[in-house]
C-alpha cells in the first residue's frame, strides 16, 4: 500500500471517528473568526491583532474541542473557553509557528508588493489605462517641482490612486495569506505530539516538528499538498467570491481584503477543517516513529554532553588532587 493510501485510510477512520459534531464546531467557529476579521472593514490595521489572537486560537480550538468529544469529553462552555486559553500555555503556544511563519509571509508580502507596483505601473502606463500616462507625468513634474505639488496632485487623483492600489494590494495579500495558510496548516501537525502524554516541553515539540518535517519533506509536503488541496481551493473561491463582494459594496483595498478573508476562512475551515484534522493526524501517526526517533537521538546526545562535562571535571579534580600531593 502506498503512503499517500495508508495515510488516507487512516485519515477516513480518524473522520468517522469525529462524525458530524466535527463539522458543527468548525463551521460555527469559523463564523465567529469571520465575524472578528470583518471588523477589519472598519480599521484593517486590526487584523494584525485578530488574527494572531482570535483566529488562530479559534482554529486551536476546534482541533482541540474534536479531540476531545473523540475521548467522549462533554463539551460545556467551560471547556470551550479552556480549549481556547490553552493556546497560550507554554506547550501549545508554538504550534501554528505564528511569528515565524507571519516574518516569512511579511518577506512575500514585501517582494509581492514590489513586483505588482512595477508591473501595475508599467501596464497602466503603456495602455494610459483612465490617462495614466498624464497623471504619471503630472507627478513627475511635480515631484521635481516641491512635495506640496506632488501630495496636491495625489490628492486631486484619489480615486484612481485608490483603484491602482487595489490591483497592488490584492493579489500581494492574497498571495501572503494562501502562503501564510499553507504553512500555518502544515505546521499544525505539531498539534499532535503536544497531544502526547508525555513530558516534552513545546519548544522540544516544535523543534522535533521542524526536524521531521525538513528531513522527510521530500515524503511529506507532496502527502501534506495531496491530502488537503481542497482546503486550499476553497480558500481561492472564497477569496474570490469575497474580492467580488467587497469591490461592489466597498471599493477600498482594506475593506475588500477583510471581506475576502472572512468568506474564505469560513469555507476552507468551515467545510473542510475536521478534514484538515484528521489528515494531519495521520500524517502524524504514520511518521510517529520518526519523531520518537529524533527524540531519542536528541536525548542521547545531551547525554553524551553531559557526560562528556562530567568526565572534563572528573579530570580536571584528578589533576587537581594530584597537585596537591605532589606538594
Amino acid at each position: 500500500m502506498s503512503a499517500y493510501r495508508e495515510v488516507l485510510t487512516k485519515s477516513n477512520e480518524i473522520y468517522r471517528q469525529n462524525g458530524l459534531i466535527s463539522h458543527i464546531i468548525y463551521f460555527f467557529l469559523s463564523i465567529l473568526a469571520g465575524a472578528f476579521i470583518l471588523l477589519g472593514i472598519f480599521y484593517v490595521d486590526l487584523l494584525l491583532l485578530i488574527v494572531p489572537f482570535v483566529l488562530i486560537p479559534l482554529i486551536f480550538a476546534s482541533h482541540i474541542i474534536t479531540i476531545s468529544l473523540r475521548n467522549s469529553e462533554l463539551l460545556t462552555f467551560k471547556g470551550f473557553m479552556r480549549s481556547i486559553f490553552i493556546y497560550y500555555s507554554p506547550k501549545f503556544s508554538s504550534t501554528f509557528r505564528v511569528l515565524k511563519n507571519a516574518l516569512w509571509t511579511l518577506i512575500m508580502y514585501a517582494s509581492s508588493v514590489s513586483i505588482l507596483l512595477i508591473l501595475v505601473n508599467l501596464l497602466f502606463y503603456f495602455c494610459n489605462y483612465h490617462g495614466y500616462a498624464t497623471i504619471y507625468h503630472s507627478l513627475y513634474n511635480s515631484l521635481a517641482t516641491s512635495y506640496e505639488s506632488f501630495y496636491n496632485v495625489l490628492a486631486a487623483n484619489e480615486t484612481f490612486v485608490s483603484e491602482m492600489l487595489i490591483f497592488v494590494e490584492i493579489p500581494a495579500l492574497f498571495l501572503s495569506s494562501f502562503f501564510y495558510l499553507y504553512l500555518t496548516t502544515k505546521s499544525s501537525i505539531s498539534l499532535f505530539i503536544r497531544t502526547e502524554p508525555t513530558l516534552f516541553t513545546g519548544k522540544f515539540c516544535t523543534y522535533l516538528n521542524a526536524k521531521v518535517l525538513r528531513n522527510n519533506r521530500k515524503e511529506i509536503t507532496p502527502l501534506f499538498i495531496k491530502l488537503n488541496w481542497p482546503l486550499f481551493v476553497l480558500f481561492i473561491l472564497g477569496f474570490t467570491g469575497g474580492v467580488i463582494v467587497g469591490y461592489l459594496v466597498f471599493k477600498d483595498y482594506g475593506s475588500i481584503f477583510s471581506t475576502s478573508l472572512a468568506i474564505s476562512i469560513i469555507l476552507s475551515f468551515g467545510v473542510y477543517g475536521p478534514r484538515l484534522e484528521s489528515n494531519n493526524e495521520a500524517i502524524y501517526l504514520k511518521y510517529k516513529e520518526k519523531y520518537l526517533e529524533e527524540s531519542d537521538k536528541y536525548l542521547k546526545s545531551i547525554d553524551s554532553s553531559l557526560q562528556a562535562v562530567l568526565n572534563q571535571i572528573k579530570e580536571l579534580e584528578k589533576t587537581k588532587k594530584d597537585s596537591n600531593e605532589s606538594e
